[in-house]
C-alpha cells in the first residue's frame, strides 16, 4: 500500500504514480472504478490485449494458413474470367 498526495495540475488535482507501481501493472493506462466508499486503480484493458498470444498459437498450430480453395455458386457459374 502506498499514500499519494493529492496536488495541483492547472486547474484539476491529481496524483503521481511511482514508476516502480506502474510497471507492475504493466500497462500505460489506468481504469478508475467507483466503489461506494473509494476508488480503485487497476490496469485498463487494451481492446487487443492478448492477440499476439493467440497469433503465435495459431501459427505454432498451423491455423494462420490461407484457405485458397474455398468454391461457392458464385465462382462456379456467376463469375466471368
Amino acid at each position: 500500500m502506498a499514500i499519494l498526495n493529492v496536488i495541483s495540475i492547472g486547474n484539476s488535482k491529481g496524483i503521481i504514480i511511482p514508476k516502480e507501481m506502474l510497471k507492475k501493472l504493466n500497462s500505460d493506462k489506468i481504469e478508475i472504478v467507483e466503489n461506494d466508499f473509494d476508488f480503485t486503480l487497476k490496469a485498463a484493458k487494451t481492446v487487443r490485449e492478448g492477440w499476439e498470444e493467440a497469433a503465435k498459437q495459431a501459427h505454432e498450430n498451423k491455423d494462420d494458413e490461407l484457405m485458397m480453395d474455398f468454391p461457392n455458386e458464385f465462382d462456379a457459374e456467376d463469375w466471368t474470367w
